[in-house]
């Protein structure tokens, strides 16, 4: 469960891609030691993870998909994923 701690301080070597949208969002793709490849939109409010994937090759793709989404994403409804069995997927209002 607190495997992330082993992603401190090593994000360039888990990072798979990261760009910002037109609109100011930031699509971050990267491996996390507890929930593997994911793509996080990063807003002025926090870091929102909106897909996992099992493969590198996924998560490429995926990270393209929502590099595309982001362009107007300012304003849009998104599902947050949870964590760990514990916290629950949320709605959230993307922000710039």
């Amino acid at each position: 469960m607190f495997e992330f701690f082993n992603d401190i301080d090593n994000y360039e070597t888990r990072k798979v891609a990261r760009d910002t949208s037109d609109c100011g969002i930031e699509v971050s793709t990267c491996y996390s030691s507890d929930e593997g490849y994911e793509t996080a939109l990063i807003d002025s409010n926090d870091v929102h993870p909106v897909e996992r994937y099992d493969t590198r090759e996924e998560a490429e793709i995926g990270h393209y998909k929502w590099l595309v989404f982001a362009h107007d994403a300012n304003g849009k409804i998104i599902k947050k994923l949870g964590a760990w069995g514990l916290i629950e997927d949320d709605g959230v209002l993307l922000k710039v």
